[in-house]
């Protein structure tokens, strides 16, 4: 092929992509051609209708986690990244989308990655009867069906193994990495990666005499997910296709798009990217939920140092979207103040902050209904079991020493507020260091007054 032949070569694969692309816009511009696809480690239940539904999470923990939202993607499998694996998911479902919205009501975000509901806290999002369910069955390779399809999980004979990498495209990244795995071939890395999660594994390869055994053991385990994977995937194109939907990769950023163009038309909060979840109110208050939840569990310990050292905690953020400061600050002042503070009026507090200067929302009632139900119910758990836990600790003969050190750190919480510098709060000495004594230092107070005065003047 001479250098013009490869030009045109080029240029005809350039158009092609071109007017493929054209075409997967023109097809996701028309919301009847989209199709929720959500992926989940459990089956869905079935309700007294007869409907499946899917659990939020609130749901699945009796309130204990206020995720008031259920996601799918559009046209799509989920695909794994840093917020979470759903390769080995063994449930996937799908059900075309103005199904869902007539039995659920509009999606709080559209994002052809990451569309997600908040449903009816009581019924969770509630499926239409033609809703599809991909599960595993081993009697079968895999099979197609009206309302259930199936695929095999594992013990693959060598024609079925060549069956699925059939299904794979010739230049798959999975398709080089089972050829890797197959020929036993691992990193040192990969082999950190999976001992830092899998420490019995971990140990089986150190004391194995011949760590070839145990590498080539991984090695299948390694072909047997990326086989299964394949097979769940492609047999949910295939159910996908014969409910009448096209598969859709929409990473390209024009694809994205349309999706999100297409619901702002019909009046309905989208984001064109892959951060509209974790950028969302809903997000912030799930984060705290599960914030306030761990750190009660540490209360719960009864271990004072470590209830000290959670509650005073004022570092970076760990859970995606939590204020630590906030959660923190409502548990002392429950423990330092005569009268308790309910757990609803930290999500208040996290709302006005996330509602700021646009005073878009009256309150979070406003906004959602359904998930400030579920926000009032964890708030109202949490109340209960915050009030069993300071019942035990104020049994606690040191009890009374741990108030001393929280008025100590709520003092110099307020100093701070007020302008002094870390320089200068420096100078002044811990009481609670190096010495037994319960009476705070008389230049803290002094110092505070100061400040105050300072202030107010």
């Amino acid at each position: 092929m001479d250098k013009s032949e490869t030009f045109m070569h080029a240029t005809n694969m350039l158009e092609k992509a071109r007017l493929d692309m054209e075409q997967k816009k023109k097809y996701v511009s028309n919301m009847s051609n989209w199709i929720c696809v959500h992926a989940t480690n459990y089956m869905p239940q079935q309700n007294a209708r007869g409907n499946y539904f899917i659990q939020t999470t609130a749901m699945a923990t009796d309130n204990d986690i206020a995720r008031a939202s259920v996601h799918v993607t559009l046209n799509q499998i989920v695909h794994s990244h840093m917020a979470g694996n759903w390769d080995s998911v063994p449930f996937i479902i799908l059900a075309p989308y103005n199904d869902v919205v007539e039995m659920n009501g509009n999606p709080s975000m559209v994002a052809s990655e990451d569309t997600y509901f908040i449903p009816n806290p009581d019924t969770g999002l509630i499926l239409p009867k033609n809703a599809c369910i991909v599960k595993p069955n081993n009697d079968t390779l895999f099979t197609v069906g009206e309302h259930v399809s199936t695929y095999k999980t594992g013990n693959y004979t060598e024609q079925e193994i060549k069956n699925i990498l059939s299904l794979m495209p010739q230049h798959a990244s999975e398709r080089a990495e089972y050829i890797k795995y197959d020929r036993g071939e691992i990193k040192e890395h990969e082999l950190r990666s999976i001992f830092f999660t899998d420490k019995k594994l971990e140990q089986k390869y150190e004391q194995a005499t011949d760590k070839n055994i145990v590498v080539r053991e991984i090695c299948e385990q390694r072909k047997i997910a990326i086989l299964t994977k394949c097979l769940r995937d492609a047999v949910a194109v295939m159910t996908m296709e014969k409910m009448g939907y096209k598969y859709v990769l929409s990473h390209e950023d024009s694809v994205s798009r349309q999706f999100a163009e297409t619901a702002r038309d019909s009046h309905i909060p989208s984001n064109s990217g892959r951060t509209a979840h974790s950028c969302s109110l809903e997000k912030v208050l799930e984060a705290n939920s599960k914030r306030l939840s761990d750190t009660l569990s540490v209360l719960k310990m009864g271990d004072l140092d470590d209830i000290y050292n959670a509650i005073t905690y004022e570092g970076a953020d760990s859970y995606g979207g939590s204020d630590p400061r906030l959660v923190n600050k409502f548990i002392r002042k429950n423990i330092l103040g005569e009268k308790t503070v309910g757990f609803y009026d930290m999500y208040v507090e996290l709302f006005q902050k996330w509602n700021g200067e646009r005073k878009t929302y009256v309150g979070i009632k406003d906004y959602n209904p359904r998930l400030n139900i579920v926000m009032h119910r964890n708030a109202e758990k949490m109340n209960v079991q915050y009030a069993e836990i300071i019942k035990t600790l104020k049994q606690n003969p040191k009890f009374a020493e741990l108030k001393k050190r929280l008025e100590y750190f709520e003092q110099q919480v307020d100093i701070n507020e007020f302008g002094i510098s870390d320089e200068e709060l420096a100078n002044f000495d811990n009481p609670f260091i190096g010495t037994d004594s319960s009476d705070v230092s008389n230049d803290v107070f002094h110092m505070f007054e100061i400040a105050k005065n300072t202030q107010n003047s």
